[in-house]
């Protein structure tokens, strides 16, 4: 596993831990959505939450970044074209809302331990998706019982010590 896999791992292990101190349940992570079609998305972390005798998916994108502001655009090889349309996902709220509408969600966030750049916000807030950066995610942290930087805290999780086995999900 790469240095930013890695990374990217930990952060994921660690918003697991955060949601259920939180009080979130049935937080999963790593899950994969399958339909009869064949087709599929990953998804990072989802959770439920039970209101008013409902139940509403909430799914989130974590994206860890050593070096500031997280970019807008995907990395070259994670770009695609939807199936079956001329669509490009290109960008990271984009891929979100795909996501979103795959699985037929409730509520999507993109969480970062750092910022996304105000495009980002922009387009996620056009398409009704949560933003947590960096600040909000240290204000969780510290009402969940953390102590010091969240960055910290990341960098403590030993991804080895959890499981990271995918979860499937058949829709």
């Amino acid at each position: 596993m790469d240095e930013s896999t890695e990374n990217g791992t930990r952060f994921e292990i660690w918003l697991d831990i955060l949601l259920k101190s939180l009080g979130q349940q049935e937080v999963m992570r790593n899950v994969e959505y399958r339909k009869g079609d064949g087709s599929c998305r990953q998804v990072d972390l989802q959770y439920l939450v039970h209101k008013e005798g409902q139940l509403y998916q909430v799914l989130v994108e974590a994206k860890y970044s050593s070096n500031g502001s997280v970019p807008f655009m995907l990395r070259k090889e994670d770009r695609r074209t939807k199936t079956g349309s001329e669509t490009r996902i290109d960008n990271i709220v984009d891929e979100v809302w795909d996501r979103h509408q795959f699985v037929n969600a409730h509520q999507s966030l993109l969480v970062t331990n750092s910022r996304f750049p105000k495009k980002v916000i922009k387009l996620a807030k056009h398409y009704g998706i949560g933003i947590i950066e960096g600040d909000g995610l240290q204000i969780n942290y510290e009402a969940a019982g953390g102590k010091g930087s969240i960055n910290d805290s990341i960098k403590s999780v030993e991804p080895q010590k959890y499981r990271v086995k995918r979860n499937v999900i058949y829709i």
